[in-house]
């Protein structure tokens, strides 16, 4: 099998959603141990960006965003979201 696979003893690069083998996060460059798919872009991320992506989408909650309305989103309407919600929390 390939190394597109996850899990325990897996190694190598990773395949992102467009069939590209990557190791590294698109949005930061960090080296990924597990892949991710962005909640707003199509982008392979690591677990910091994740981590980034679920604190929005919690203050997006407080701020009675919703944040499924912005799912799959893309890039460019993921930084307005991130620039908005800065400036009001």
């Amino acid at each position: 099998m390939g190394n597109e696979k996850i899990g325990k003893g897996k190694k190598g690069p990773m395949k992102n959603t467009s069939g590209i083998t990557t190791s590294k996060c698109e949005r930061c460059g960090e080296n990924l141990r597990i892949r991710i798919t962005s909640w707003f872009t199509n982008e392979t991320i690591g677990l910091k960006c994740m981590a980034e992506e679920d604190a929005l989408k919690n203050t997006m909650s407080l701020l009675k965003m919703n944040p499924d309305e912005h799912k799959g989103c893309g890039r460019e309407q993921y930084e307005k979201i991130k620039q908005i919600v800065s400036q009001v929390a």
